[in-house]
């Protein structure tokens, strides 16, 4: 993934069960999506939010193995 900042910085993350319905819902509220589905080396499907009110970002992971 490229990065838009020449230096690094925090990214918090959210693990959803259903990552279409999380991220329709975050749009609701003024989300825009910045970076579509792909998979992390921990083998969770992402897409990376940011929140337009303040201009935070989030990413919402959800995880093809369930914790147990």
């Amino acid at each position: 993934m490229r990065r838009a900042t020449a230096r690094p910085l925090w990214l918090p993350y959210v693990e959803v069960a259903q990552i279409n319905e999380a991220t329709e819902g975050a749009c609701r509220f003024g989300a825009t999506v910045l970076l579509g589905p792909r998979k992390g080396p921990s083998g969770l499907a992402k897409r990376r939010l940011r929140v337009r009110r303040r201009g935070d970002r989030v990413l919402a992971a959800k995880s093809e193995r369930p914790w147990r």
